[in-house]
């Protein structure tokens, strides 16, 4: 990740913007995509639903959706099974950085000012909202409309942070501190017949040793 945003970097510094200078100057048409309106809604927000959907038939409805699950599954297994693991993993990564560039437009757009490091912030809310909608950070299950769900919960948590007056850190902090809460609860609850099964052991054993000792 540090790879990536080093060179982020260096590329905006071979461009004109030496250090964590932002390239401005856009037009004004450009700047507007992200005020937009479409059909009533902000077109950010009617990107969002038609992504939501796109994706959702992709992941859901389609082969290689199935093939994606299955490969997070057991990338081995799928193989032999006659999946196409390589190219189905391209596919699914060009599709990440289709949407990171829409993304990242929509960003340039929205502050008028295009940086190596501007989309930094939300890489802990993204993460968090993916695993807390469903995702198995394991490979192999995941849900789009929970995904969906979860991201406008923890955008709407940030937003309602920051207006009563808390800082981005503390409040990127506070995504993280549910990242973790969310992942140890997920195992837990994945877990739950082995913690039981290892809870009743020493239970056993601890009556066991407390009979042989009176």
């Amino acid at each position: 990740m540090y790879l990536y945003g080093g060179s982020a970097l260096l590329l905006s510094g071979m461009s004109g913007a030496t250090g964590y200078e932002g390239i401005g100057g856009f037009p004004s048409s450009f700047t507007d995509i992200a005020n937009g309106m479409v059909l009533g809604l902000p077109f950010p927000l009617f990107l969002f639903f038609v992504a939501i959907v796109l994706l959702a038939m992709v992941l859901h409805k389609s082969k290689i959706g199935r093939n994606l699950f299955l490969i997070g599954q057991n990338a081995r297994v799928a193989k032999y099974s006659g999946i196409p693991v390589a190219s189905t993993l391209c596919f699914a990564y060009s599709m990440v950085g289709v949407c990171a560039a829409i993304s990242g437009i929509l960003l340039v757009s929205y502050f008028g000012s295009a940086r190596s490091d501007l989309g930094i912030s939300f890489l802990m809310p993204a993460i968090t909202a993916v695993v807390l909608g469903g995702a198995n950070i394991y490979g192999g299950a995941g849900s789009i409309l929970g995904t969906a769900l979860a991201a406008l919960l923890v955008g709407y948590m940030q937003q309602g942070l920051q207006m009563v007056g808390v800082p981005n850190q503390i409040s990127s902090a506070l995504s993280g501190g549910l990242l973790i809460v969310v992942v140890v609860v997920r195992s837990i609850v994945g877990h739950r017949d082995v913690l039981k099964d290892k809870w009743n052991r020493m239970l056993s054993s601890y009556s066991t040793n407390k009979t042989a000792n009176q």
